[in-house]
């Protein structure tokens, strides 16, 4: 019997104390946007949530509140289960949280994933060494997972990484495997075997079995970075729909404006398990890549392992050097994954506009996506942007009224009619500077005009005062529109206002609204939507 489950991935732009924690005395309690996420997830039916950007260590609370949620109710024999990474070592250090709706025979955690049911791809932790840690029972806190991690790093297998953390080197919260160490197990072939060294020795519960699991854990972990141990690394989840393996890899990229987000892209496609997964099983590459559509044909350089000039083993750009297209190892070889959602925009602008605006208006960039390669006679179906816009618009046939006030309630206590105030000021000072600019332009062209009816004969049309008044024609043509532009979205800006002080109003009135809910308090992307049958 044919197996098929909904999975969505989701950008919920800076979920961390500020958004997903009630304000208040401890402990803390969930807001009123895990709700907001819990209400779309079922929505849409979902069976799989790939959530990104969770700040501040919230990870393990949201996936608390969100299962909660999810689970009450459910019914069919199905339990909603799901997995925090660790929290990335730079930038705003955040986290990952994955979902699923576990039931027998249809959707479980792959407990025989390679590197391990869940992990951060190139990071060495107690996710990765779960298999291990769990089969020995030992919990958090034990003393035996600090001396395996000792251990290893005494036989030379890994450390903490270095980088550069605002002008000063810092090290990685989490063990990283080191390039030395992992050549020398890459060597070993049929004998593949952790060395163990004395200072100090391994637990005494691991056997030769475990060093062996351990050294393929630590190839399959791998020497990748994206592209410093600073930088975040995708989160590697393994599940099995119905009987069928599937590898699942959630990204969010460098920001839109980093050069190196290309770099960090590729080097998915170095991946061990993740090349293995396309060859032999099935793989869903997804989450926020920052890539638009104008930037398609960016290249990144291309990294390797390998032994370089001074004879050193590193993962490093190769030499001399090459670069490839962005999503070029993606969507062609090694992974073979199509992008299912070309060309389709998935982030929201940074503007308020009209409650009668067509819904195209809100959308920005093509930033989120899919990639598939199911190998392993799985096929996917329906892959699109969930607009959530057009759900939360009372006048779409596709509107939800719980997601609708969902929605405006979170706008109300995190944004409210303060924020409101602050932006309509701002709108108001560029609509007075743009009429200042309107005004002088009117004025110094109605100044070269006279001179132009003034001077005989007419001067010639390449003349420079015909250019000079053709250059003020121009300007003032464009200081118009910019000043029209900023008093639409003065009203449209009002419009929200009126909405928000209104609480007799509990959804928004139109597709401007319903964008401004949205996009200043939920996040500045639309989730993604696809459906997977095995």
């Amino acid at each position: 019997m044919p197996v098929t489950v909904r999975v969505l991935s989701w950008n919920v732009e800076s979920l961390g104390d500020t958004k997903a924690v009630l304000p208040g005395p401890q402990p803390p309690s969930a807001s009123e946007l895990i709700n907001f996420i819990n209400l779309v997830a079922r929505n849409e039916n979902a069976d799989v949530i790939g959530i990104m950007e969770l700040k501040a260590g919230q990870g393990t609370n949201v996936k608390s509140w969100l299962l909660a949620k999810l689970n009450n109710g459910v019914g069919g024999g199905a339990v909603w289960d799901g997995v925090v990474s660790s929290r990335q070592d730079g930038g705003t250090m955040e986290e990952y949280v994955v979902l699923w709706k576990a039931q027998a025979n249809r959707l479980q955690l792959n407990a025989n994933g390679r590197p391990a049911p869940a992990s951060l791809m190139g990071v060495l932790d107690d996710n990765a060494m779960s298999r291990l840690f769990t089969a020995k029972g030992w919990g958090p806190g034990s003393l035996n997972r600090a001396a395996t991690y000792a251990a290893l790093s005494d036989a030379g297998y890994i450390q903490p990484g270095r980088f550069k953390h605002r002008s000063r080197m810092t090290i990685t919260v989490f063990q990283r495997v080191l390039p030395a160490g992992w050549n020398l197990l890459n060597q070993m072939g049929a004998n593949l075997q952790v060395q163990w060294g004395n200072n100090p020795p391994p637990p005494p519960a691991i056997n030769a079995q475990d060093s062996q699991a351990l050294a393929q854990l630590l190839l399959d972990v791998d020497i990748l970075r994206f592209i410093t141990y600073g930088d975040r690394s995708p989160f590697l989840v393994n599940l099995v729909v119905g009987a069928a393996p599937l590898a699942m890899v959630l990204l969010h990229a460098p920001g839109p404006q980093d050069p190196t987000r290309t770099d960090a892209i590729n080097i998915i496609g170095l991946s061990r398990p993740v090349g293995a997964a396309a060859a032999g099983g099935n793989l869903l590459v997804m989450g926020d890549f920052n890539i638009a559509a104008a930037q398609a044909n960016a290249t990144g350089r291309v990294y390797g392992r390998y032994t370089n000039a001074q004879n050193q083993f590193v993962f490093a750009q190769v030499t001399p050097v090459q670069n490839a297209q962005v999503f070029a190892p993606i969507t062609g070889a090694p992974l073979n994954a199509p992008d299912l959602l070309p060309n389709i925009r998935t982030s929201l602008v940074n503007a308020f506009l009209a409650d009668n605006s067509p819904l195209n208006a809100a959308l920005a960039n093509t930033f989120d996506k899919f990639f598939f390669n199911g190998a392993a006679a799985m096929n996917q179906a329906n892959a699109r942007a969930v607009d959530l816009i057009d759900v939360m618009d009372p006048n779409s046939m596709n509107h939800d009224a719980g997601i609708a006030q969902s929605g405006l309630t979170f706008f109300r206590s995190l944004r409210g009619n303060a924020f409101l105030q602050s932006q309509l000021a701002k709108l108001q000072r560029d609509f007075n500077k743009q009429h200042k600019r309107v005004t002088t332009l009117t004025n110094h062209l109605g100044s070269i005009q006279t001179k132009i009816n003034n001077t005989v004969p007419p001067p010639a049309p390449n003349s420079a005062l015909v250019q000079r008044r053709n250059l003020t024609q121009n300007n003032l043509t464009q200081a118009t529109q910019k000043r029209a532009a900023l008093q639409l979205q003065i009203t449209a800006c009002q419009a929200v206002q009126a909405l928000v002080i209104n609480l007799v109003q509990t959804t928004p009135s139109g597709v401007g609204t319903a964008h401004t809910t949205y996009r200043h308090a939920v996040s500045d992307h639309l989730p993604i939507y696809v459906e997977l049958t095995a």
